[in-house]
């Protein structure tokens, strides 16, 4: 009340001590050993060996905290911190002020003495409010920081949190908006219309040096992005953010806030009401007629933070500082950097024809594409990407950098022309047999299923001429990032491809730059002059074209073993087959050697403690002999042991290839999907690798039993009947291809499509002779196909 004494709280007769020291001996001191004076205090902060020094300051209208650092300063040690009310004025950090005071020049030069500067609040306005509206509000609270961390640290002024009278300083939140346009919005159309006004305004002649390819590329990148800056607005979301918010719900919700009246209320609700409306409307006619993706409602398509959980290792060492994670992700993905490599291997191989003429791959509609090639340069402002660390899934920790893989960004624009460049290319490297036959992956027409079905007519083809087959996998380890360019060029001479394109490549791989993103962080811009990135379209042709020699290489080394090697981008695969295993393990164990020398040669590291060793065998309880792979870990008292199923490509292969644990898997997942369409999702999930065990003569009727119960449970399920009814009325008036005569069509599907395959087709040699065509046959091959003896 008015007249009565003040009295802080903490000394007020009704505040209570609700706490007590537990023992009377504990004597909680300062200490004074660093500054002693009733007016300071220091706190350090020990973190792995190095000291960290913070001091909170009150100094009084005498400035005796002031004078007493002053004093004091040259047996300071360094600060990252300061802050507190030190009643000084000056200049420097009060707008308003005129003069500088003896005091403020000297806190100055303390400040500076010890590492620090001053750190102007992101909204800066005087910390002290006057209640006299006719004296002047004054800058008194103060913050120094290391001038390094004064931008990551910027401090901020908090309203009303000590009263109207002063005002807090913390520190500024992180800026979590980001540059946007709204879908069919006027800024939008604005957006394009400036785009080709601009667009429009640049010359087509075509260039004809490098630096006018690069003028080109980025007069074009310019136009993009000074549209983008002008017209896209900082939208900043928040968990309370509605996607179907309007201007319209903006202005409403103003006016009512204002009024609080019924009816702007009843605006509001309505204006919300037609927003939701045609929000979801639009939504709705996008996902159905546009996109066609119905799971793009689904939570699990949206963005996933990374596990926060671990922190990410270096070795033993955990990396609990930005700078070293970054280090440690860079070297990680660039394994290639420093390798050595011999590329006199090549000289085994015969020269190739010249091909790739500029009738190939320089009829390009676009000005830029065609000067790219002709000039042998690849702009620039297209090798600087965005590469976002995401998780690999289902992996039991997530503590190494090897549970993650980085996502590269490129420019859209960049894509279009490296997609035009890699569809010419390939049809070319496959009509003249510059890829291996047996190569499966990043090639058209090839699929995981083909590897498959030929491991699978492999096997089979072995036990009717009574031998016994075995295989080993192996998988080169961070193989996109690790391709050698230096080898890749000559690869590239070696197979005779045009000096043009070999041109482009020297300088489409060099040049290279990435910024690392985890989760909200940035890294800088770090040199990536190393392998190829994952979002390059470039990247499926480039790591066929440099695995191809390997294969080739392989073949001639290891002539005299009888091996038949498969490769699936970065995956491989060995196969022996003999008499016995044990003759098995001898001729893997060499053929291994021979592989992982030729790819010490390419610069590329196998993960030896990844190879799989698996034997085929149509006998139960068969022999299933370990092997001594020769490379750690796999050696003397740790051989490789053989798998009883073998996972390879999303095949779960068993030892009698009855493909019964691959049904029961497949089978049992294809319920988990219910939710979402049988015949689109679920149907392609449980029929997967069909081919391999649905053919004539095969035994297959408890394969066929699974498939029709687990298709007979999502009849009931569409339906909604009783578990009782009958499985044929249930399939007809679900709309459903009984299980038999669904597996008959998609088999006459596969049989067309044998038709539509290159003649060099690695199928069409394990054909019979009616469907060899231009194939040479393979020894296993069909048309050579006789009874064992």
């Amino acid at each position: 009340m008015e007249g009565d004494e003040v009295i802080g709280a903490l000394k007020h007769p009704d505040w209570l001590q609700m706490a007590l020291p537990l023992s009377s001996h504990y004597h909680p001191a300062m200490h004074r050993n660093i500054v002693d004076h009733h007016k300071i205090l220091v706190l350090s902060i020990f973190s792995g060996g190095e000291v960290l020094n913070l001091m909170n300051v009150y100094s009084d209208n005498q400035h005796t905290a002031i004078e007493h650092l002053a004093a004091r300063v040259h047996s300071l040690p360094p600060f990252i911190y300061m802050a507190g009310d030190f009643n000084c004025v000056s200049t420097t950090w009060d707008d308003y002020e005129h003069g500088e005071s003896s005091t403020a020049i000297s806190l100055q030069d303390t400040t500076s003495q010890i590492g620090l500067k001053w750190a102007r609040p992101s909204n800066h306005r005087p910390t002290r409010i006057s209640p006299n509206p006719n004296q002047r509000s004054n800058v008194l609270d103060l913050v120094f920081l290391a001038p390094s961390e004064i931008l990551i640290s910027m401090p901020r002024l908090e309203h009303n949190l000590q009263g109207l009278s002063d005002l807090d300083i913390g520190p500024e939140p992180p800026r979590s908006g980001r540059q946007t346009i709204k879908p069919g919005s006027e800024a939008e159309k604005s957006f394009i219309s400036d785009i080709l006004q601009d667009l429009a305004a640049i010359p087509v002649a075509a260039p004809a040096t490098k630096e006018s390819v690069e003028a080109l590329a980025d007069a074009i990148v310019t136009v993009f992005s000074d549209a983008w800056l002008a017209h896209s607005t900082e939208s900043k979301p928040t968990k309370r953010s509605k996607s179907w918010w309007t201007d319209e719900c903006s202005e409403t919700f103003g006016v009512y806030q204002l009024s609080r009246s019924l009816a702007d209320y009843n605006k509001f609700k309505k204006a919300c009401k037609d927003a939701k409306h045609d929000f979801f409307d639009e939504r709705i006619a996008e996902i159905a007629t546009s996109h066609k993706c119905l799971w793009d409602l689904m939570e699990w398509v949206k963005q996933r933070k990374l596990p926060p959980c671990e922190a990410i290792r270096n070795g033993d060492q955990p990396c609990h500082d930005m700078d070293d994670l970054w280090d440690t992700l860079h070297s990680m993905y660039n394994l290639a950097s420093g390798c050595e490599y011999d590329a006199s291997v090549l000289d085994e191989l015969p020269d190739e024809p010249e091909l790739l003429k500029d009738r190939h791959v320089l009829a390009l509609f676009i000005v830029l594409a065609n000067a790219c090639l002709r000039v042998g340069h690849w702009p620039r402002i297209f090798k600087e990407s965005l590469s976002v660390i995401v998780p690999k899934p289902n992996k039991p920790s997530y503590a190494v950098p090897k549970a993650f893989r980085p996502s590269v960004l490129l420019i859209t624009f960049s894509k279009l022309i490296e997609k035009m460049i890699a569809s010419s290319i390939q049809f070319d490297a496959v009509k003249h047999d510059i890829f291996h036959p047996n190569q499966l992956g990043g090639i058209r027409q090839r699929s995981t299923e083909d590897a498959g079905l030929i491991l699978t007519h492999l096997v089979r083809a072995g036990w009717v001429k009574g031998l016994q087959t075995s295989m080993l996998a192996f998988d080169i380890a961070q193989f996109f990032p690790s391709i050698n360019h230096e080898m890749f060029m000559a690869v590239l001479c070696k197979q005779g491809f045009s000096p043009i394109l070999v041109d482009f490549f020297a300088s489409y791989l060099v040049g290279h730059s990435t910024v690392y993103c985890w989760n909200t962080f940035q890294s800088d811009l770090q040199s990536t002059d190393v392998g190829v990135g994952h979002g390059s379209a470039l990247l499926p042709v480039i790591s066929g074209l440099f695995i191809a020699p390997v294969m080739k290489l392989f073949y001639i080394k290891a002539a005299l073993l009888n091996m038949t090697l498969l490769s699936f981008v970065d995956n491989g695969t060995i196969l022996a087959q003999s008499k016995q295993l044990d003759d098995n393990n001898v001729g893997l164990r060499k053929a291994y050697k021979i592989i992982y020398l030729l790819f010490v040669a390419f610069a590329l590291v196998l993960e030896h403690d990844k190879t799989k060793l698996f034997h085929f065998s149509c006998c139960r309880d068969a022999y299933n002999p370990s092997l001594d792979l020769g490379y750690a870990p796999h050696t003397g008292a740790t051989p490789l042991k053989p798998k009883t199923y073998w996972r390879y490509l999303g095949f779960y292969f068993d030892r009698g290839l009855t493909f019964h644990e691959h049904i029961c898997y497949y089978a049992t997942k294809a319920f988990t999907t219910r939710r979402l369409l049988y015949r689109s999702c679920v149907v392609p999930i449980a029929t997967y690798s069909y081919r391999l065990w649905y053919f004539n003569g095969t035994h297959n009727k408890g394969a066929m039993n699974q498939l029709k119960q687990m298709q007979q449970k999502v009849a009931l399920w569409i339906m909604g009947a009783f578990r009782t009814s009958p499985t044929g009325g249930l399939e007809a008036l679900a709309g459903l291809i009984p299980v038999h005569l669904m597996l008959k069509k998609l088999a006459m599907r596969a049989v067309y499509r044998i038709a539509t395959l290159s003649d060099t087709h690695p199928l069409h040699s394990m054909m019979g002779e009616r469907l060899l065509k231009q194939a040479e046959p393979h020894a296993c091959s069909a048309a050579l196909m006789t009874p064992a003896m």
